[in-house]
């Protein structure tokens, strides 16, 4: 009886101390916290200078929770993270994970457009060289336009596009090798076939056009490469 009395005791203090150490404050000393980690992979999102961010954040709130708010709060307004986590170790260690967004397209050389349809600024140089770089008005990409556009991205991906211009009704000029094609969106999406075979036929000079459009039912219109 007494062992076991002893043994409860044991097993009551011991949970007594883990419950204090959970709920002990950060540590409230000018210093902050003895450490602090960043991890996740750095295309977008300058390493060094979101930790002095971070860092400075720390040098305000020493109270745990106060400190994570504000951290969180921090990098919702990132426009390059998608999702971030904070892990506390006691007594004064904190590790912040971050993933950054998956950009599919870059807009100009001066935006990216997202997934979820958003276009945020581009202002690093490190970017993922197997972005498509698409020469277009933002306007063509936004709104409801965007998820057409996103599902046309691995035909220009395909067909090297470098320039697009979104006209009326869902047509588009694709810039290509300097000369202009003009199709629709059908086209481009559900008749690739046909596609392929204008841009080989304008590119080895079976066509030899500068602009060619291909929105009829049978055959192309063209205006012809000007020659002295």
């Amino acid at each position: 009886m007494a062992r076991h009395v002893k043994y409860m005791v044991s097993v009551l203090v011991l949970i007594v101390i883990v419950a204090v150490m959970g709920l002990l404050p950060m540590p409230t000393s000018q210093e902050g916290y003895r450490s602090i980690q960043v991890k996740g992979v750095f295309v977008l999102v300058d390493e060094k200078q979101l930790l002095d961010r971070i860092m400075s954040v720390s040098a305000r709130y020493h109270e745990r929770q106060r400190f994570i708010d504000q951290v969180y709060s921090m990098l919702s307004r990132e426009p390059y993270i998608s999702s971030s986590s904070i892990r506390y170790s006691w007594p004064d260690e904190v590790e912040i994970a971050i993933t950054e967004i998956n950009p599919l397209a870059i807009i100009n050389q001066s935006a990216l457009l997202l997934g979820d349809c958003r276009i945020v600024p581009n202002d690093r140089s490190g970017m993922p060289v197997k972005l498509t770089k698409i020469e277009i008005d933002e306007k063509s990409v936004g709104g409801r336009k965007c998820q057409q556009f996103k599902s046309m991205l691995p035909v220009f991906r395909k067909l090297s596009v470098n320039k697009i211009t979104a006209l009326v009704n869902s047509d588009y000029i694709l810039e290509i090798d300097g000369r202009q094609l003009v199709t629709g969106y059908e086209n481009i999406v559900n008749d690739q076939n046909k596609l392929l075979k204008v841009i080989a036929m304008m590119r080895s000079g079976v066509v030899n056009a500068e602009y060619v459009d291909m929105r009829y039912v049978s055959g192309l219109a063209i205006r012809k490469v000007a020659t002295l």
